[in-house]
């Protein structure tokens, strides 16, 4: 223990040390940091769920019951006739009824970078009644989900949704192989 020479007891009075001091001023800062990142990380996580969510929160034009509707694409069903419009992501499996030269992008499903031209069920069946056995099919009425629309409008009927679409059995393979 050091001795203060200024003291008026005329022993000397003993000076208190101070080292502590800095290991308490580090340990309050290491808390101090972790609390303030750990907060940060908190509030993006929850950003990034609100827009996961609104992501996910789409709603597509269909035809169900003879009228003209807007629901959650979580909502569709096999049997509903969706309609189709420049840019709209294809939620759910389908075959292309009707409509005015509609152009897909499907290479986040099938590798092709080309636009595919879509043709109507009916002009498939034509195509196919007219080739020679063992010939090759040329025209594509299949809508597959994760495909866009890159122009063109039109209709089709869901085929399939959810885990059993083109892209659904992609995802549930994917997943599965990462656990």
């Amino acid at each position: 223990m050091v001795r203060d020479d200024t003291c008026p007891n005329p022993e000397g009075c003993p000076v208190a040390s101070l080292e502590w001091v800095e290991g308490v001023a580090i340990v309050v800062a290491i808390v101090i940091i972790v609390l303030v990142g750990s907060l940060t990380d908190y509030q993006k996580e929850r950003q990034f769920q609100k827009l996961n969510a609104q992501r996910e929160d789409r709603t597509v034009k269909v035809i169900r019951d003879g009228n003209e509707q807007q629901i959650n694409t979580k909502d569709l069903v096999v049997g509903d006739i969706a309609l189709l419009e420049p840019g709209e992501i294809l939620p759910v499996d389908g075959v292309f009824l009707s409509g005015h030269n509609i152009r897909c992008d499907e290479s986040g499903a099938t590798g092709e970078s080309d636009a595919i031209k879509k043709v109507s069920y009916e002009e498939c069946i034509a195509e196919r009644d007219g080739l020679e056995p063992g010939g090759k099919r040329k025209l594509d009425c299949f809508m597959i989900s994760g495909g866009k629309v890159l122009e063109g409008v039109g209709s089709y009927v869901v085929i399939s949704s959810g885990t059993n679409t083109f892209n659904g059995r992609i995802m549930m393979c994917r997943s599965f192989l990462l656990f």
